[in-house]
């Protein structure tokens, strides 16, 4: 879902949020619901819930995870892999990710806000 960056409040409350910072969607910024537990899928294919149109990223390629207060990023196994502050992340393993972290999944770069 997209936001603009003027409602980044949800109920009084700060939201999670990326931001894309390049890539073909550079500029778009997006949600994560504050709520218990949420996946989030980054991939090429469109039943992802942040779809990625680039040939270097897999048909599912990654996840966001929102547990509780705190947001990690997992590799789904893919080839090129997905870098978390330009260090490659281990397929299958969740790294915790915090504000100003940048998630790098093909061309793209998404930026934790």
């Amino acid at each position: 879902m997209r936001i603009s960056d003027t409602d980044l409040l949800l109920d009084h409350q700060m939201i999670s949020v990326f931001k894309v910072i390049a890539g073909e969607r550079a500029g778009e910024v997006f949600e994560i619901q504050n709520v218990e537990e949420q996946e989030i899928g980054l991939g090429r294919i469109q039943d992802n819930e942040f779809v990625i149109d680039d040939p270097l990223v897999a048909r599912r390629h990654a996840q966001i995870i929102l547990r509780g207060k705190h947001l990690f990023v997992v590799d789904l196994g893919t080839h090129n892999g997905t870098f978390l502050n330009s260090s490659r992340i281990v397929e299958h393993s969740s790294q915790l990710v915090k504000s100003g972290d940048q998630i790098k999944i093909g061309s793209t770069v998404l930026e934790i806000i």
